[in-house]
């Protein structure tokens, strides 16, 4: 099909283009941004891309919204001081009614023998999810289904380690292993730790006053609510099914504190909940990860390179090349991007050049949305805690807007495509999150690859294009790793690539249909608002789709910013 123009084009509004040259060059229309006046594009630095897209929901039974109604109904929690006369119950030795049989080592243990810390030959409490992580107060702290008598001394090397499989022996618990980030348990108890943690995933949401408990793919920094590693425990769950103690136990649990794990009642439901994020088959009459239902949800995504951004009145983020000032706002220009962050309608926003955390509060208040900031910051500061205070220490980051009332950030991580370009800083690491939309979930990303190299197909000759060239592959494997699970992507992104051309081998790269194909959503005529003027140009950011979201994405309306 031959390119068609939109007629509908004014003086006002810049025409863009459609068309569907073959499953693999599909592009829809997407907003022109008419820029308003020079003074205006100082303020709000536009240069952007912005998608709608349906998604279906998912069947009218949402599950894991009825099995966290399910655990949480009838709880009471028990209090902490109770936990050790109760464990010492559940956990009884059958041969011997003094004893309690230790989790990690399978020993049978004097029950007198309570201990505070890493005391040798005594137990003491273990939290399956760490009370660092989350579960330090009242009722996680005393929840029995993720509680465990353990050695003493194997509970502290386990500490706050994610679980994962790997590492070296620990040394007293048989067949048990640990690294630096993750602890792996003998066999035999495998499946009851991913059971434990499926519960508190699904029980505590971030309800009532709770905390929103998250199991993600990954091993998880040591702070904050979050443990991993969600596939592993998935497969865990898998090879070690509730065996007939385990069953028991949790019918004795609920006579105590009056609540249960669904997860050892029925483990297929672990799959319906957990299996389209690690690419588990459904089982045969399980749910279905995404089925259409009559209503739908439309999704605005966008993506805004906001050019050197920083948060207070009058102050640069850091110098230009040549040392003079760089781009200057004050609250006029403040008061102006929200208008545009307004007019966009956007639910949420790849941003790119924020410079700190107190940026992205300014223009979007807490309120009203979730800000997912590039994990980079953390590692920076680490190694210079001054580094925001020094202008010539700043640097630029990746964030992700997402509005609350559109969807939940259930996890987050980072695209490692900050590795060192030639002049020995780094370029911008991605931002990434999965997201929950009334049970359907995909992941969003911010992305800001090295700039310079725009055209050239020969990434060899310049030093920003063999920078771009080490990013494409990195970028590369996070999506086919996505994909090849099932999962749904988006990525937002300043790629500073005019990758609309048919022959740019940085899209063939990104695009190779291995595993599934990508769908990039540029638009023809691209009008940029410059922190200095407002010049037309090539497109250069993009949002581009996976085949598995291909088939939600609606063609939105033309927009026009604001005077």
């Amino acid at each position: 099909m031959k390119n068609k123009v939109v007629s509908n084009c004014s003086a006002r509004i810049k025409c863009a283009y459609y068309s569907k040259r073959g499953i693999r060059d599909r592009l829809i229309v997407i907003p022109s941004f008419d820029s308003g006046s020079d003074m205006f594009c100082k303020s709000i630095a536009l240069s952007a891309s912005i998608f709608a897209l349906t998604l279906t929901s998912v069947q009218a039974q949402n599950l894991r919204d009825d099995l966290h109604s399910q655990s949480k109904a009838g709880h009471q929690r028990i209090g902490y001081g109770a936990t050790y006369n109760v464990l010492e119950t559940l956990y009884a030795d059958p041969d011997n009614a003094e004893n309690v049989i230790l989790f990690y080592t399978n020993r049978s243990q004097d029950a007198d023998q309570r201990v505070n810390g890493d005391a040798h030959n005594g137990w003491n409490r273990e939290h399956l999810w760490p009370q660092s992580r989350g579960t330090r107060r009242e009722p996680m702290k005393s929840d029995l289904h993720h509680l465990k008598p353990t050695d003493a001394t194997v509970n502290a090397d386990r500490g706050s380690l994610n679980f994962d499989e790997g590492g070296g022996p620990q040394g007293e618990a048989l067949d048990t292993f640990l690294d630096g980030d993750s602890f792996e348990p003998r066999d035999e108890v495998k499946g009851d730790v991913a059971r434990a943690l499926f519960y508190m995933d699904i029980r505590y949401e971030g309800t009532g006053g709770e905390p929103n408990l998250v199991l993600v793919d990954r091993s998880a920094p040591g702070r904050g609510t979050q443990i991993g590693d969600l596939c592993t425990l998935l497969k865990w769950h898998s090879s070690d099914p509730p065996d007939a103690s385990e069953i028991a136990r949790n019918d004795r649990i609920e006579l105590i504190q009056g609540n249960r794990n669904p997860f050892i009642d029925d483990a297929g439901l672990a799959a319906d909940v957990y299996g389209v994020m690690c690419g588990a088959a459904q089982p045969a009459g399980g749910l279905q990860p995404i089925a259409p239902v009559a209503s739908q949800d439309t999704l605005r995504l966008a993506s805004w390179n906001i050019a050197n951004f920083w948060h207070v009145d009058g102050e640069h983020l850091r110098p230009r090349r040549d040392g003079s000032p760089g781009l200057q706002r004050t609250g006029d220009d403040y008061d102006n991007i929200r208008e545009v962050i307004a007019t966009l309608g956007a639910d949420i926003i790849g941003l790119q050049e924020i410079g700190a955390p107190e940026g992205a509060d300014l223009l979007f208040p807490s309120s009203e949305w979730q800000i997912v900031f590039s994990m980079r910051l953390a590692d920076d500061l680490a190694v210079d805690p001054n580094q925001l205070s020094d202008v010539t220490k700043r640097d630029i980051y990746t964030v992700l807007a997402i509005r609350r009332d559109a969807a939940r950030v259930v996890s987050t991580e980072r695209i490692e495509l900050d590795i060192l370009h030639e002049d020995g800083f780094p370029a911008r690491e991605g931002t990434a999150a999965l997201i929950d939309i009334n049970g359907t979930r995909l992941w969003v990303a911010s992305i800001h690859l090295k700039s310079g190299c725009f055209t050239e197909n020969d990434l060899t000759q310049r030093d920003d294009c063999r920078t771009l060239a080490k990013q494409i592959p990195i970028l590369e494997d996070w999506i086919d790793e996505k994909s090849a699970s099932g999962a749904m992507v988006a990525l937002l992104g300043d790629f500073n690539r005019q990758i609309d051309r048919g022959s740019d081998v940085v899209r063939q790269d990104l695009d190779d249909g291995t595993p599934v194909d990508l769908f990039k959503v540029p638009h023809r005529q691209y009008l940029v608002c410059s922190a200095f003027s407002a010049v037309p140009r090539t497109s250069i950011d993009y949002v581009i789709v996976n085949e598995a979201l291909w088939e939600f994405v609606s063609v939105p309306a033309t927009l026009s910013l604001p005077n």
